[in-house]
């Protein structure tokens, strides 16, 4: 996690070092936090920028996290907006693996998990989340993608007392899908 220096001289020692660490990296990496410095010009709100700040950060940018991109989406029910990361082409592709708590509750859990990690796979996991869950995941997600889409309506018309209405339904919707999913500590 990055905390960068205010002072765009002092910067150029944390630019070196992730320029370092990339020359080092076999494997995807990413390093988050506030580099207190932008990409553009337009990004910053407030006090001027300089165009040395901008060139020494986008250099570092390109040299240490090549054809990676990075993608915001709408907020939904958090208090921040999720990221998503596109890795260069060339990096391997993993497919992701989601792990649900309800799972555990089901009798057969510790012998689906043991027989997975035998086999090196998550296939028993995969069918018992289609035998028991698969609806409340699709609810979940159905619930949230209506979320999301009021929310983009919601940043085209500020001032609509019906949508903060509807959105603030849709979150209240999505929060109790989401709590089925989720066991009591």
């Amino acid at each position: 996690m990055v905390y960068a220096f205010n002072d765009a001289a002092l910067r150029r020692k944390l630019w070196e070092d992730i320029k370092e660490i990339h020359e080092h990296m076999d494997e995807p990496w990413a390093v988050m936090g506030d580099f207190n410095c932008v990409l553009h010009k337009e990004e910053r709100i407030g006090s001027p920028v300089t165009m040395a700040e901008i060139r020494d950060f986008k250099q570092c940018v390109a040299d240490s996290l090549p054809d990676s991109e990075v993608f915001y989406r709408n907020e939904g029910t958090f208090d921040y907006c999720p990221t998503k990361i596109r890795w260069a082409e060339d990096q391997k592709k993993q497919h992701m693996f989601k792990y649900f708590n309800m799972w555990s509750i089901t009798s057969n859990y510790k012998e689906i998990v043991k027989q997975g990690w035998k086999t090196n796979k998550n296939g028993k996991l995969r069918q018992l989340n289609k035998d028991k869950f698969s609806q409340i995941e699709k609810k979940v997600d159905q619930a949230h993608e209506e979320l999301l889409q009021c929310q983009q309506r919601l940043q085209q018309v500020l001032l609509n007392p019906e949508l903060h209405k509807e959105e603030e339904r849709l979150i209240r919707k999505t929060k109790r899908l989401k709590s089925i999913l989720e066991i009591e500590k």
